[in-house]
């Protein structure tokens, strides 16, 4: 009898602490299944903002006086930023949202290019490819309950 012996920790690594360092600032970041749903749950909330947005198109551009526009633009962008600031603050721990925010400029964009490299690097740590990342997005956001 041949005993086959398969020692799976050598192929399989565990989720350990990584450093990541963000806006000047080393951040402890594990990324498991925790931090992968605050991630997907972050993206969901700062996009489906803009994707409310986009559904109101018609009314936006048919209906809406120019008044009417510049504050749903203004409200729908601080919406966006305020969720994504807070998101990161319950990443990286209270007040890291606005230091960031500060820190690159009071910049949206260059916050969310934050958020998406930690998903860059959860799927690296997942080796998860990027289509199928954005494919589970896209699913986790037509199922996700809205309310």
């Amino acid at each position: 009898m041949t005993a086959i012996n398969f020692n799976l920790d050598k192929a399989i690594a565990k989720a350990d602490t990584k450093t990541v360092r963000i806006g000047g600032k080393d951040h402890e970041l594990v990324f498991n299944d925790e931090m992968r749903n605050k991630l997907e749950e972050l993206q969901i909330v700062v996009y489906s903002e803009a994707q409310a947005f986009d559904d109101n198109r018609d009314a936006f551009i048919n209906d809406y006086t120019v008044d009417d526009r510049k504050r749903t633009l203004k409200d729908v962008s601080k919406a966006q930023r305020d969720n994504l600031i807070k998101g990161m603050d319950d990443l990286l721990g209270a007040g890291e949202g606005q230091r960031l925010y500060d820190y690159y400029g009071h910049s949206f964009t260059k916050l969310s290019a934050v958020l998406a490299e930690l998903i860059k690097i959860q799927d690296a740590e997942d080796e998860i490819k990027s289509d199928d990342h954005k494919h589970q997005a896209k699913r986790q956001r037509y199922t996700h309950k809205r309310g």
